[in-house]
């Protein structure tokens, strides 16, 4: 997927904007493309089911910040 660069600078000025953890689970995710079973090691999180919710709560988050950036 190819984005603008007014985007990918609201992009990166939402994660600086949020909880490490947060964003290590989105550049995880998206950018080096983690599944869930290796975002669960990365986050220190008990299942892949919980670091699929880890990833939406954070997704969640950048989204709200990029909308108020």
């Amino acid at each position: 997927m190819v984005i603008g660069q007014h985007d990918r600078q609201r992009y990166e000025a939402g994660l600086q904007r949020l909880r490490p953890i947060d964003r290590r689970a989105i550049i995880a995710n998206i950018e080096l493309g983690y599944n869930y079973e290796q975002l669960a090691l990365v986050l220190d999180k008990p299942t892949p089911e919980a670091a699929r919710l880890a990833v939406r709560r954070a997704l969640i988050r950048l989204g709200n910040e990029m909308r108020s950036a």
